[in-house]
């Protein structure tokens, strides 16, 4: 005969064998919830549309932009896109006098189209 005290016991241990699959399921949980986060997660780049002064435009990226303005200038082949950026900044202060920043593509393009180089589209 099971006694008051040997029911209660054995409730316990299924209450505290249920929690503790109830915990491993929720720390396996929040381990898949973290492996997911440190997966880099693809992301689609807003598109631009920058029209130079003689009115070629170009798409894409501002990574991407910055890349085609210096692949259709035969002077820049082979050139990094920061050693295009520098030059092409440097030579936006000679015509106009601002100073074109070149820490990245975002703030090069803003940057000319502040020293009115092109002009962003969208």
């Amino acid at each position: 005969p099971v006694g008051p005290s040997h029911h209660g016991l054995a409730a316990a241990e299924q209450a505290a064998e249920e929690a503790k699959g109830q915990l491993e399921l929720f720390g396996g949980l929040l381990s898949s919830l973290a492996d997911q986060k440190t997966e880099p997660v693809p992301r689609e780049e807003p598109s631009h549309e920058v029209l130079t002064r003689e009115g070629r435009p170009f798409r894409g990226s501002w990574d991407e932009i910055v890349r085609m303005m210096r692949d259709s200038n035969s002077a820049f082949i082979g050139r990094s896109m920061q050693e295009f950026m520098a030059t092409e900044a440097r030579r936006g202060y000679s015509l106009t006098g601002v100073t074109i920043p070149t820490r990245d593509a975002e703030s090069f393009i803003r940057g000319s189209a502040d020293a009115g180089l092109l002009r962003i589209v969208h």
